[in-house]
């Protein structure tokens, strides 16, 4: 047992005395090795003087590269203490060139890329292109609607997207149809239901395609007397209407109601004085004058 406790103590003693004199040989090193990367990194990065670093900046500005602004924030990169002094000025030149070839590259990439595509099978016309061609021309739906599974659609979704390229009929339209007769209501309903209208607000909508008498209209009725029954019958204004003409009017959106109230204030009634010599010839009584 004594014998192999000696053994190790033995052993430690030899490792540490390895250890010390190997720290000692990198400790005597060391000032050489941090001379000799001091000199290494001066070779590798020498030293750009101030005046070829502040031309190159300049050549940038006048190559439209950079601005003046950002040229005279990095002039004095080169006046830093070393090794930034050093380091930094190669780097930003190594970056312009970089971006140099990187914008030359990328050209690159698309010529090429164009020149792959056009030795490939062309590419399927816009989507709205070819339906518009379609709904056209419906000889072309064929082979139209082969190209819009080139874009991924399937027959459903093909269907629905030429449903969603059909006009509709717009509002103002539908109106002088409807008035005119030219469709029914419930075709006006279901053309309304196109257009996003529930049937209730198509209701509401309706009620407002009736026209009214504007305010100079409606002045001139009451001067003319038109809602003044007792006063326009007894001078027979309401009298000789022509209901012919009813149809056409209605096909504007004027009621026959409003159609007789523009008749009846139509008329130019007689004056003052032409009231006297009516009575004084007998045609008019003074209960009528008044």
């Amino acid at each position: 047992m004594g014998n192999l406790e000696a053994s190790d103590t033995n052993q430690q003693n030899f490792i540490i005395r390895i250890a010390n004199r190997v720290a000692g040989s990198i400790a005597e090193a060391m000032p050489g090795i941090a001379d000799a990367a001091y000199g290494a990194a001066v070779t590798l990065f020498p030293k750009i003087r101030q005046e070829a670093w502040d031309r190159f900046t300049n050549e940038l500005v006048s190559k439209g590269l950079v601005d003046q602004d950002t040229a005279d924030r990095i002039k004095p990169l080169s006046g830093y203490p070393f090794p930034w002094g050093n380091i930094l000025p190669m780097l930003a030149i190594l970056q312009t060139k970089m971006t140099d070839l990187k914008s030359v590259m990328e050209i690159y990439s698309l010529d090429r890329q164009y020149d792959a595509m056009a030795q490939t099978t062309p590419h399927p016309a816009p989507v709205d292109a070819l339906v518009a061609a379609m709904i056209i021309d419906p000889g072309r739906a064929t082979e139209n609607r082969a190209q819009l599974k080139k874009h991924g659609f399937s027959d459903l979704q093909i269907d629905n997207i030429i449903l969603a390229h059909y006009r509709t009929v717009d509002e103002g339209t539908l109106r002088t149809q409807f008035l005119r007769g030219i469709i029914t209501e419930s075709r006006l309903y279901e053309r309304m239901r196109e257009l996003g209208y529930t049937d209730e607000r198509t209701g509401e909508i309706v009620q407002t395609w009736v026209m009214l008498p504007g305010p100079g209209d409606l002045f001139m009725m009451v001067a003319k007397e038109a809602f003044e029954p007792d006063i326009y019958t007894t001078l027979g204004l309401d009298q000789e209407f022509p209901s012919d003409q009813v149809k056409w009017l209605k096909q504007q959106g004027i009621s026959q109601a409003w159609a007789e109230k523009y008749w009846i204030a139509h008329w130019d009634q007689p004056s003052i004085l032409q009231g006297f010599e009516m009575l004084h010839r007998g045609v008019i009584d003074n209960s009528t004058l008044d």
